[in-house]
């Protein structure tokens, strides 16, 4: 098994991903959020 490094929060990550997206002037992508 391999060790875990870090834990990223998934409600932080995709934030990051959105205004990233944003950011790029890429539209709001479709993403499933449980």
């Amino acid at each position: 098994a391999g060790n875990i490094t870090s834990v990223t929060d998934g409600g932080l990550t995709l934030e990051f991903y959105l205004a990233m997206c944003e950011q790029q002037g890429l539209p709001r992508p479709d993403v499933l959020v449980g």
